[in-house]
């Protein structure tokens, strides 16, 4: 668990053992300025404030409900530094008559040490406002039908987690702020999910941003950025848009399928796409208009109506390496100067040019592949090869092995040369449990063990168990191998001694130009849909 996470759940521990919290009331509004009369000395004596302000019991303003009129925010703190508050449990809505645009249901300006946990906003111009401010997380609240959903201006070390924004303008939205986190976010049917402008060095991880009128994520002149982790899905135009001058971004590991166009750079240099999937987009995958020096490797491609990938004049100097081209309308069109699409012992993928591999067996196909459409006469001269389905060996258990009732340990090595999804049942894929990841990164990496999935063990009768496993290369090549173990709760578990907690692990071994590069992918453990 993060630090920030730790110390959130001790606030709240505290906040719920905290006696003689301030009953629950409706307001128009409250308003706190620390540099004015109704400072928190003040706020203190009102029946909305409970609290001493410190860390172990800060000012808490719980459970109201709030009717904003005109010219009022919900609730506001300005010029608070040097004290701890909690604004928790509230509902803001605008209950007045004609609205001027400027209501906010909660407003935080020039402050530091806030939380902001638990609300609800809807119906009022904008939804939640930091302005000028460090150190306030944002966690587990809900903004919708609003001009604006959450909005940070200037701010620097805030947390925005497990919200949820929908039917905004902007869902989250960041200006010139840094050294942020978005986490664990849902935003939909706004007209962005999350939109970052001149805002440099945040962290964008594992939010869901799909369904959105124009794109789930959009960067405008923003740098150093680390986007990973996110769903960014069935947007009406781009599942993530960087524009004007966004520079040293990393996006990583995320799935921006089913939009009209995956991923779209325009005027933005030295980005690093990587482990991606741009799948089933109605125009292109991946689109670059005018850029330069960025690097797009090992993201699938793949059923994209017109085009893979989609280089416009003007983008000079990219390299296009180790990614996956299948089914798509056109795999790749380029029309810039000096773009790179191998190294010097690897190329791409393509699903129509695989072998053959003979003259050496290196994993390279023995001809270049010279159909990527445009004006430049682009080659890859190592495209990947086709080497079939992936090679399961099951290490551990052994076939005969007696448990008890502690699920069994697993040890399974894995080989392919492209990415693969791996999965497991206990009962011929009535239910089934996967490890899955986007796409391997090549990193050295020593075997590490862990456990079948303890529920389903535990439904199974003592008798033989059938383990199947399972796994699928990005072209669809699918194996399977089995072991037979047997379950005795009469007799007690076979010593164990590894940490029950550990995901499953797998050995990855990925064969690339003829060398074998053990591989890890971070594994989460989830149920995968059922065969029938």
């Amino acid at each position: 668990m993060s630090i920030t996470l730790l110390i959130l759940a001790y606030i709240y521990t505290l906040d719920q053992k905290i006696s003689g919290l301030k009953a629950s009331g409706t307001y128009e509004n409250i308003t706190i300025d620390t540099l004015s009369w109704n400072n928190w000395t003040w706020a203190e004596n009102q029946e909305w404030c409970s609290g001493l302000g410190t860390f172990e019991n800060p000012y808490s303003i719980q459970g109201h409900t709030l009717g904003v009129k005109n010219f009022k925010d919900g609730i506001k703190v300005s010029n608070s530094n040097d004290v701890y508050f909690t604004i928790r449990n509230c509902t803001v809505f605008w209950n007045g008559s004609i609205s001027t645009g400027m209501e906010t249901g909660i407003s935080i300006l020039n402050s530091t040490k806030g939380t902001i946990i638990n609300n609800t906003i809807h119906s009022i111009s904008s939804g939640i406002r930091i302005v000028k401010c460090e150190d306030i997380d944002i966690v587990n609240n809900k903004v919708y039908s609003a001009m604006a959903g959450i909005y940070l201006i200037l701010c620097d070390f805030c947390v925005i987690e497990e919200n949820i924004a929908f039917n905004t303008d902007n869902g989250i939205f960041l200006s010139y702020c840094e050294n942020t986190i978005l986490r664990i976010n849902i935003a939909y049917n706004n007209e962005y999910g999350i939109f970052l402008a001149d805002s440099n060095s945040n962290e964008i991880i594992g939010n869901t941003v799909d369904n959105n009128n124009n794109a789930g994520i959009k960067l405008y002149y923003s740098n150093f950025n680390n986007i990973t982790s996110n769903d960014s899905k069935g947007n009406l135009y781009d599942g993530i848009q960087m524009e004007e001058e966004c520079e040293n971004n990393r996006v990583l590991y995320n799935d921006f399928s089913n939009n009209n166009i995956g991923i779209e750079i325009y005027y933005s240099n030295l980005n690093y796409i990587s482990n991606n999937i741009a799948n089933n987009n109605d125009f292109y995958g991946i689109r670059l208009e005018v850029c330069g020096n960025n690097t797009v490797t090992k993201n699938i491609v793949k059923n994209n109506t017109q085009y893979g990938m989609y280089v416009e004049m003007g983008s000079d100097n990219n390299s296009f390496i180790e990614n996956f081209f299948l089914q798509n309308g056109i795999h790749a069109f380029d029309e810039g100067l000096n773009n790179i699409w191998n190294s010097t012992t690897i190329g791409n993928y393509w699903d129509n040019h695989t072998g053959p591999d003979t003259t050496p067996q290196d994993g390279i196909v023995d001809e270049p592949y010279t159909f990527i459409a445009g004006s430049s006469g682009s080659v890859d001269y190592y495209p990947i090869a086709e080497d079939g389905a992936p090679r399961i060996t099951i290490h551990s258990p052994s076939a005969g092995t007696s448990f008890g009732s502690t699920a069994p340990s697993l040890n399974v090595e894995v080989i392919d040369s492209t990415p693969v999804e791996m999965w497991y049942t206990l009962d011929g894929g009535l239910h089934n449990y996967t490890f899955y990841y986007l796409i391997i990164e090549y990193y050295i990496f020593p075997t590490f063990l862990g456990f079948v999935d303890q529920s389903a063990w535990d439904a199974k009768p003592d008798g033989s168990v059938t383990i199947t496993f399972y796994a699928v290369d990005v072209a669809g090549n699918m194996a399977h191998e089995q072991v037979s173990i047997l379950k005795d709760t009469s007799g007690g578990n076979t010593p164990g001694g590894l940490d029950p907690g550990v995901v499953v692990g797998i050995i990855v071994i990925s064969v690339v130009s003829g060398f074998a590069i053990i591989g890890t992918a971070y594994f989460y453990l989830k149920k995968r849909r059922s065969s029938s």
